[in-house]
């Protein structure tokens, strides 16, 4: 990676990427992936355009290595590392191009007030606002209007173990006596 990389610092990004499209290694063809995308970034974010971009930094570190185990002869057991990278990338451009000011406006941009008298006040606002009020005052009187009540659904967690006992009563019943007469309950 780092031969790859010394190669192609400093050079204009079109003429590093013939550079790495006909480079015979293969950390060529990863590097060469990074610095398509490190152009694609500049020029949908950053709104640059492609010829007038260089590489001005490139990075390469040491990353993770994985640990593996080749068998030998007299069953001794070699070790083979098989090393990563982290890349970073910094390209700069050749010209500076000029700041653009966007004229577009800020439809829901929030305002600063220093007094709440001076917010425009609407019918909707008042009447919310009144409502709001009237139900908190019943609520804290008590004398709220209640809702109908829907009936209360079946928890299971309420009746412990015997949670239809409804179907128990009914089993208990057609068995009679005899159903009495051979249960013990554990204590």
């Amino acid at each position: 990676m780092r031969l790859l990389a010394d190669i192609i610092r400093g050079l204009d990004v079109v003429e590093a990427q013939t550079q790495l499209q006909f480079a015979n290694k293969g950390s060529a063809q990863p590097l060469l992936k990074l610095l398509n995308s490190a152009i694609a970034n500049a020029e949908n974010n950053n709104e640059l355009e492609k010829n007038n971009l260089y590489i001005k930094e490139i990075r390469v570190d040491q990353g993770p290595v994985l640990k593996r185990w080749l068998p030998k002869a007299h069953g001794r057991a070699t070790v083979i590392r098989k090393r990563s990278s982290h890349i970073s990338i910094i390209l700069g451009e050749k010209v500076p191009t000029p700041a653009k000011k966007k004229e577009k406006e800020k439809v829901d941009a929030p305002t600063k007030v220093k007094d709440l008298k001076s917010l425009p006040v609407t019918e909707k606002d008042v009447k919310t606002e009144t409502a709001d009020k009237q139900a908190l005052v019943q609520e804290t009187m008590g004398t709220a209007p209640t809702a109908e009540k829907k009936p209360e659904s079946f928890d299971v967690r309420s009746q412990g173990k015997h949670r239809h006992q409804q179907h128990q009563d009914k089993k208990n019943q057609k068995k009679g006596k005899i159903k009495n007469f051979f249960t013990r309950k554990a204590v």
